[in-house]
């Protein structure tokens, strides 16, 4: 019967304290790493940016749009003085043929335009 050996296994023996490294690879690899990981923090700002951007515009407020007895009813008036207020300038938006308002901006064009032409 031959004999059998266990097969050779290769170790790496590391630098001893007192042997010195390269100092071009050690400068090398820590600049390569100081890049890559300002690439990297760059990059996740980049993307944490639009991530926020993205979720403060979907959580904006949208303009809710009245028909004119609801904004009536809103500012405590009737449906004829809204007709009024619009032929005056008071603003409206024309959603298929049908006006619709902005509390906010009538609001606003009530305390500007609005007291002017008292």
């Amino acid at each position: 019967m031959p004999n059998s050996t266990l097969p050779s296994t290769r170790t790496h023996a590391l630098p001893a304290r007192n042997e010195t490294r390269d100092p071009l690879a050690t400068a090398t690899w820590q600049s390569l790493g100081t890049q890559l990981a300002l690439l990297c923090v760059e990059h996740l700002r980049t993307l944490i940016r639009e991530e926020v951007c993205a979720a403060l515009d979907a959580q904006a407020p949208r303009p809710v749009l009245q028909n004119r007895e609801q904004l009536a009813c809103a500012l405590g008036v009737c449906t004829k003085t809204i007709s009024n207020l619009v032929a005056r300038g008071m603003p409206c938006v024309q959603v298929l043929g049908s006006e619709r308002y902005e509390l906010d901006k009538a609001l606003a064009w009530l305390r500007t335009e609005g007291a002017r032409t008292r």
